[in-house]
């Protein structure tokens, strides 16, 4: 094969992964903010009497809880 011709057929295939990661995301109910931690800090609420590690922290402080199931449901919301 041409190395032109691979190097167009891995520019396609990551095109492809990015819109196909975008359509999960976004089916899922995550944010597209830019990602500022990945479940490695702990955060607390004394008001509110809670601790836990959020799955991910995207801009403006925002902590975002990654679930199993396929969508978001109210539920899951807080």
């Amino acid at each position: 094969m041409m190395p032109w011709l691979i190097v167009a057929a891995a520019l396609v295939l990551g095109l492809l992964l990015i819109l196909i990661g975008r359509g999960v995301r976004e089916r899922r109910g995550l944010g597209q903010g830019r990602t500022l931690d990945l479940d490695s800090r702990n955060l607390y609420s004394a008001r509110l009497g809670l601790a836990g590690r959020p799955g991910r922290i995207i801009e403006g402080g925002i902590p975002e809880e990654w679930k199993s199931a396929r969508r978001v449901y109210d539920s899951h919301r807080a």
